[in-house]
């Protein structure tokens, strides 16, 4: 069976962003209800993960021991025995870590919502003033490469091409008269 150091071996410490993250990815790899922690589990594994981290040269190890050291603080007020009063209630050291944990999934789903839409909105092409407006290449250099002399060529070029076969005519002569006696005709047919 592998520790949980050889196993956190295998994933590089840049994917957890920061101790809840670690602390998330602990309580899914455990299988466990985030409602139910078993602390002194996550606990012991955190350590060890941490124990990797400080050899991998993490950088900003301070979340990470504030996590731990929180952790630490749960375990032994969870092991420590508890004076009952029958007026007060019981206390789960666990709750405020739980609330924490929630809301972190909360702001981690939506930031992966948000990163999601914002590769899509890369897609979008937006008008403007009624024209469209498309992307041009971010290289400068390729409009100073382009001489108007070619420009001017290539268009002349375009033109000469198009046949007048290809050139449509969009305007008909209407008649007035000629399409007055049409409905006429239309409405004696139809009665």
């Amino acid at each position: 069976m592998k520790t949980a150091k050889e196993e956190s071996a295998r994933f590089k410490l840049d994917t957890f962003e920061g101790p809840l993250d670690l602390l998330l990815f602990l309580i899914k790899k455990s299988e466990v209800n985030i409602y139910d922690i078993p602390i002194s589990q996550i606990t012991e594994q955190y350590l060890e993960y941490m124990e990797y981290a400080v050899k991998a040269n993490l950088e900003n190890l301070t979340e990470f021991y504030l996590m731990a050291s929180t952790l630490l603080y749960i375990k032994s007020r969870m092991l420590l025995p508890v004076e009952v009063n029958f007026n007060d209630e019981i206390e789960d050291p666990r709750q405020e870590l739980v609330e924490r944990l929630i809301e972190y999934q909360k702001i981690k789903k939506f930031s992966e919502l948000m990163a999601i839409k914002e590769e899509e909105s890369e897609w979008i092409i937006e008008r403007t003033k009624g024209q469209r407006v498309l992307p041009f290449p971010e290289d400068d250099n390729l409009w100073e490469q382009i001489d108007v002399w070619d420009l001017l060529k290539t268009f002349s070029s375009i033109i000469s091409s198009l046949s007048s076969e290809r050139i449509i005519d969009l305007y008909e002569e209407v008649s007035i008269n000629e399409k007055i006696s049409l409905i006429q005709e239309l409405i004696e047919r139809r009665g």
